[in-house]
């Protein structure tokens, strides 16, 4: 891996102006459809159909190369996740790839959000034995190997607000031909570095 130690949380992740953007494209068409698993029957949070928009994708191109620069690997994005919870609503812990050469980076994008409102990210490092917990503020984000277990937890019943978040999934670059052939590979990501 890196000399880095995990979870890292990165502060003032985006600029002021990717950071609107991407708040604004945020707030419009959820739907109550997003399934963490692909055996899972019920939905657990909302989704929107906009996964590849393109304040997404600046913002992932932007927050790739702070992770670079942390992991001192060349990374490529490889999947957006768009989340939204309210107050009940809370998914499994999960991970998002098995392999140990996948990195997801969350970003909360809730623009205004108080800390006693919950919203809190979990995640498990196995090398320490150890649960991480992040407090959800905005603009902030948290960097973590894709195989550990995590999750975001939903907002309390202080707040209507829904909790929102943008997961991007890179991998390294050196294992471009592995994830070719292990992954389905989707059909708006060019496997290329921005």
């Amino acid at each position: 891996m890196t000399n880095c130690n995990f979870p890292v949380v990165l502060k003032d992740a985006l600029n002021l102006t990717k950071f609107t953007a991407v708040a604004t494209d945020l707030m419009v068409d959820w739907s109550f459809t997003e399934k963490t698993y692909t055996h899972q029957e019920q939905p657990d949070s909302f989704s929107q159909p906009y996964k590849y928009t393109l304040s997404y994708i600046d913002a992932a191109s932007y927050i790739k190369y702070k992770i670079q620069k942390l992991i001192k690997k060349n990374i490529n994005l490889c999947k957006v996740n768009i989340n939204g919870q309210v107050t009940g609503q809370n998914s499994d812990i999960h991970i998002d790839y098995e392999d140990n050469y996948f990195w997801t980076f969350v970003l909360f994008t809730t623009p205004k959000w108080n800390l006693s409102w919950g919203g809190e990210f979990m995640c498990y490092d196995p090398l320490n034995n150890k649960y991480n917990y992040v407090p959800y503020i905005p603009n902030s984000g948290v960097l973590f190997p894709s195989h550990w277990d995590h999750i975001g937890f939903g907002p309390n019943n202080k707040t209507s607000s829904m909790r929102t978040s943008l997961a991007f999934c890179f991998y390294e670059e050196q294992y471009k031909e592995k994830v070719l052939q292990k992954y389905d590979v989707p059909p708006y990501i060019n496997f290329k570095v921005f």
